[in-house]
């Protein structure tokens, strides 16, 4: 019948189509690749450096670290506690509350005591 003849028709032009459109994705993706490729080789190029006589004056010159100096840095490192875990933001929800509970001790006793008593 003519409406299913029609039909095919249309089903084959929207899978031309979509053919044509994946065909033009595959493009796409193969020169966003080569771009890809030839930053990554452009960068790689500037990163090498020239030479390593360091007979530049303006480089700056690193001298090697000390072993103690970056045993004690790792140390305070391994000290410092974010100011989210101290005050209960993060971690259990005990903290939290003991913060506040703590928190609101010491200023009703600041108040008390400057406020309160004097008079």
């Amino acid at each position: 019948s003519h409406a299913e003849v029609t039909r095919k028709a249309a089903e084959e032009e929207a899978r031309a189509q979509l053919e044509k459109y994946m065909e033009m994705q595959a493009e796409e993706e193969e020169q966003e690749d080569d771009l890809f490729r030839f930053d990554m080789q452009h960068n790689e190029e500037e990163n090498e450096p020239e030479n390593d006589n360091n007979n530049n004056p303006f480089e700056p010159q690193f001298e090697p670290l000390d072993p103690a100096l970056a045993n004690q840095d790792q140390m305070d490192m391994d000290m410092a506690m974010p100011l989210d875990e101290v005050v209960g933001l993060r971690g259990p929800i005990s903290s939290l509350i003991k913060n506040l509970l703590w928190f609101l001790l010491f200023n009703t006793s600041f108040l008390g005591v400057f406020a309160f008593v004097p008079s």
